[in-house]
């Protein structure tokens, strides 16, 4: 099987050397292998093929979301949870 990481692979190489890997194969095997035998919630298997239709079409909206660079600082959010429940966070 071969898979095109070509718009990733900066990002797997960092996660990979981060994760003690020693290159980016290594650690998609084991990503990989870690997703197949994980366990299918069984919420997921009732789900109508219009939902999981619905479901991949918001989570591939996300993605693009992401990838064209939205969403938010988690520093910034960890920070306004802090300060709207009065919690104080370390600097």
């Amino acid at each position: 099987m071969q898979i095109d990481i070509s718009k990733v692979e900066q990002k797997l190489t960092l996660l990979a050397l981060s994760a003690g890997f020693e290159n980016v194969e290594a650690y998609v095997t084991e990503q990989i292998h870690a997703m197949a035998n994980e366990r299918v919630p069984d919420e997921l298997l009732k789900l109508t093929p219009e939902q999981m239709a619905a479901s991949v079409a918001q989570i591939k909206s996300g993605m693009a979301e992401f990838e064209a660079g939205g969403g938010y600082d988690l520093e910034e959010v960890m920070r306004s949870i802090a300060d709207k429940h009065g919690f104080a966070i370390p600097q």
